[in-house]
């Protein structure tokens, strides 16, 4: 009957439940700061916190549990620090305490990753960018679709329409998106000057692929397919792009040590310990090889390990061997060595300087690993700057948690 006729003062009386927050907020400070204060501010809290108690258990009137609280009230904080006198200090402590929380498990458990290249296609997706110039038919989406492709896809549009007639005549390096947001390095627009007319466009978070070495000011015209020859008509489209982000991930930086990696396994790798490489940046490819053991890329585009073919029944290979005709830029290709990119007119030595041939083998070093990347086609990985170093490595694919495309999820292999 207590606890009914309590419930209901509870429910029409504010005066209860500011009494029983008081109670618990008290409560909670006596058990932080009582090694503090003295033996009688104790004996004089804990004998208030038990009055206010027996009135909220017995449903006393209101006035009564009133004059219990601010008895309480006055009793306590007389000996006690009055938190309600330092919430900008409990607030920052319970930020500081959530950004420690966050860094922890970022660097000991799970650090997020953006996938920057093609190289892991299709299995995973860099940065993506259509010509929409070049596919007359389609249309970019209304404002209400926009907003949901870019939640749901990662995908942003950009449309622009001469207003005036003119060739393109300049353009300038990205810069920040306004001053105060400098220290925002992935918040950049970029301007450009087509006849009298400046246009700006705010440039996507992440960094465009730049496979031939443009200039940071040519490269989002050179996407848009800006023709510097040409003169464009007023009403003229100068740019139609859509560009998509890449995968968004979660890397696995705790179990890395306490069990050994598996074959086949998508690994991150800083490849600053690289002497090929020197990029502060990270990499991501699928570890093929051990210390110790010797890779072979034969004719038919598959590996073998210390002579043993792997095919679509290995674990973790089961797509990339999973291929009809030719090689193909973005699709699985299986595995290709010098030969096969001689085939599709590349320089030779370009792609896998290491694997002029089927018959050509490499015994990875010790405490080393051998990574490959499932673009074959078009990855930079062990076949041109060799063996990798364990040391380097930082983790392990967990999976995808953005955008929320068929490879969402945590069953990526």
């Amino acid at each position: 009957m207590k606890g009914l006729r309590f419930a209901a003062r509870w429910f029409s009386s504010r005066t209860y439940r500011s009494a029983l927050d008081e109670y618990r907020r008290t409560r909670t400070q006596l058990r932080r700061q009582g090694d503090r204060i003295t033996e009688e501010g104790r004996a004089a809290i804990a004998e208030g916190l038990r009055h206010l108690r027996e009135s909220l258990a017995n449903a006393e009137p209101p006035f009564v549990v009133r004059d219990r609280r601010d008895a309480l009230r006055t009793t306590a904080y007389q000996s006690l620090e009055d938190p309600r006198r330092n919430r900008m200090k409990d607030g920052t402590e319970m930020i500081l305490t959530a950004v420690v929380v966050v860094l922890a498990l970022r660097t000991f458990f799970a650090q997020p990753m953006e996938v920057p290249t093609s190289s892991m296609q299709p299995t995973l997706w860099g940065v993506t960018i259509e010509n929409l110039l070049r596919d007359p038919d389609r249309e970019i989406p209304a404002t209400g679709r926009r907003w949901l492709e870019r939640v749901w896809w990662g995908r942003t549009y950009y449309h622009i329409v001469a207003k005036a007639p003119g060739r393109l005549t300049a353009a300038e390096p990205p810069r920040p998106l306004r001053r105060w947001l400098s220290f925002l390095p992935t918040l950049r627009e970029q301007r450009f000057q087509i006849g009298e007319v400046w246009y700006s466009v705010t440039l996507p978070r992440l960094e465009l692929p730049n496979p031939f070495g443009l200039p940071p000011e040519y490269l989002f015209v050179f996407h848009a397919g800006v023709d510097p020859d040409r003169v464009y008509q007023a009403g003229e489209d100068i740019a139609k792009l859509a560009v998509t982000t890449g995968d968004h991930l979660l890397i696995d930086r705790f179990t890395i040590n306490f069990r050994r990696l598996r074959r086949g396994e998508i690994i991150v790798f800083r490849a600053y310990d690289i002497p090929k490489l020197r990029e502060a940046a990270h990499y991501l490819k699928r570890l093929v090889a051990f210390g110790g053991e010797t890779v072979q890329i034969g004719d038919d585009r598959h590996l073998r390990i210390d002579g043993v073919r792997l095919d679509q029944t290995t674990p973790y290979f089961s797509d990339l061997y999973d291929f009809r005709g030719p090689p193909v830029d973005g699709a699985y290709s299986g595995h290709l060595h010098d030969g096969h990119a001689r085939w599709l007119r590349m320089k030779p030595k370009f792609l896998a300087p290491l694997f002029p041939d089927g018959q050509a083998e490499h015994r990875v070093a010790p405490d080393q690993v051998f990574v490959l990347g499932d673009n074959s086609v078009a990855s930079h990985d062990s076949r041109r700057f060799g063996d990798l170093p364990e040391t380097a490595i930082v983790g392990r694919l967990l999976g995808v948690y953005w955008p929320f495309s068929p490879r969402f999820g945590f069953s990526v292999h």
